[in-house]
């Protein structure tokens, strides 16, 4: 059974509010490790080799996203190497380079998933090297940076699937480094962070193989950091982790948007701070795992999944009168809707109406899903019911007094005209017409928002008057 973590969190960028969050997925194999090599091909990811500790590994894992099930594979052809790196190019996968300890072996092998088997491609045209970046686009790889025996390396080269050779290109400008990382986003790739000889960076170039070239892009926040883990999706590039040479590791992380150059923190990754994991992605999400965290290389099989989460968002109508109100659902990216109206009753609908039973204060609370992730939203209503005006009017005989007898219900205040140009509020109990005649007396009975109206009509006779005389 997976363990579910959900961190909910808001990204804001020039032109919409994204939600992610994090869960927890399946671990990779059984084995603690680091400087793991990776990749994704045809909707799965792939994960291999690394040190576990006490020497490199072979190991090589398949990880199913719809089942959260990782599988073994064949293991790697190329011994039992660390900090190399991994690529894909169509259908199939690639591992190069890295190293064994004494050894830094220089080969190139493809991964067929179809047949489960490596085979050896042409060699990386230099020396061997760990701790280097690479990654794939269109159909070619690339491999940058890196360190071997105490040299630093800032040269860049290409291996052409077609034509199973490599060529040099445009070298990373600024200063040679290992421990680099980036991703690729939009035809370009975005790389570097890294350290040499204890400096470390949060610089980021971008290469565009359409012309050879690197152009400097806005600096990874956060603190300098090396080893950290990169991968892209939804048109966005993702980066973070790292550490500052093994004093500590860090849990930020941020997405960067290639239209306006600038990052944005997603939010405190929810698992342990690592370097050296290894992180792909997919249409709709990124994953990292394994790796090193903290100051005494402890290790991990962790594997955590960044995804898109829906966003629970809904207006209510309510005329501030009565005890019905409807509901605007406005949410986001969500398959399931949950509604609590906060008196004890619950929908499922998408815009559900209800009725109250009583006056008071209530919290609406509205749970959206996507099959993967939750968001929740809570807004208040005050439920005030129905005012009443009502009242009777009684003629005094002979007389030019009315008596009121206000039977309003559910009313705080109350607004009297006289029918005569006059008018006054209060809990009035009597009236004395100046003159006489036929009037409409109206009662405003009203309670915050709620307001009622009622009228009734006297008719005010003049007094009889007595006269006589003696004869």
């Amino acid at each position: 059974m997976k363990n579910l973590l959900i961190v909910i969190f808001i990204v804001l960028n020039s032109n919409a509010i994204a939600k992610y969050c994090w869960i927890s997925k399946a671990a990779v194999s059984s084995i603690n490790r680091y400087a793991a090599m990776g990749f994704s091909l045809n909707g799965k990811g792939y994960v291999g080799c690394g040190y576990n500790g006490t020497s490199g590994t072979n190991d090589f894992w398949q990880y199913d996203t719809l089942t959260n099930v990782w599988t073994q594979r064949a293991n790697y052809n190329g011994g039992l190497v660390w900090a190399g790196h991994g690529f894909s190019i169509g259908n199939k996968g690639y591992f190069t380079l890295g190293t064994s300890g004494s050894l830094f072996p220089s080969d190139l092998n493809e991964y067929d998933p179809g047949a489960n088997t490596w085979t050896p491609k042409a060699p990386f045209p230099n020396i061997g090297r760990q701790d280097f970046f690479a990654y794939s686009i269109n159909n070619d790889g690339y491999i940058v940076g890196g360190w071997r025996t105490g040299t630093y390396y800032n040269d860049h080269y290409k291996y052409s699937q077609a034509t199973n050779s490599w060529t040099t290109v445009a070298s990373r400008p600024g200063t040679a480094r290992d421990g680099i990382r980036g991703f690729v986003l939009n035809g370009k790739g975005y790389i570097g962070t890294g350290q040499n000889n204890g400096i470390i960076f949060n610089d980021i170039s971008a290469y565009d193989p359409a012309t050879n070239s690197w152009a400097a892009k806005a600096n990874l926040p956060g603190p300098n950091r090396n080893s950290a883990v990169g991968f892209s999706f939804n048109n966005k590039g993702f980066m973070g982790l790292g550490n500052n040479n093994f004093t500590s590791s860090y849990t930020d992380f941020y997405e960067y948007n290639d239209i306006t150059n600038t990052w944005t923190l997603v939010a405190g990754f929810p698992g342990i701070g690592t370097s050296y994991s290894v992180g792909y992605g997919f249409a709709m999400r990124g994953y990292i795992t394994t790796g090193r965290w903290g100051g005494q290389g402890q290790l991990t099989k962790q594997t955590w999944m960044l995804t898109i989460a829906p966003t629970s968002l809904f207006t209510i109508n309510y005329s501030g009168c009565g005890t019905n109100i409807t509901l605007n659902n406005q949410a986001v990216g969500a398959t399931t809707y949950l509604w609590n109206f906060g008196d004890g009753t619950t929908s499922a609908l998408q815009n559900p109406s209800h009725t109250y039973s009583t006056n008071g204060n209530y919290n609406i609370s509205l749970v959206v899903g996507n099959g993967t992730c939750n968001d929740t939203l809570i807004q208040s209503v005050n439920i005030s019911n129905a005012t009443t005006s009502q009242f009777t009017a009684t003629v005094g005989n002979c007389s030019n007094m009315v008596t009121l007898n206000n039977t309003s219900t559910n009313a705080t205040a109350f607004n009297w005209n006289w029918g005569n140009g006059q008018s006054n509020a209060g809990a009035q109990s009597t009236y004395t017409y100046s003159t006489p005649g036929t009037y409409t007396i109206t009662l405003i009975a009203s309670s915050g928002a709620c307001a009622d109206t009622n009228t009734q009509i006297i008719t005010v006779s003049p007094p009889v008057n007595s006269n006589f005389s003696f004869v």
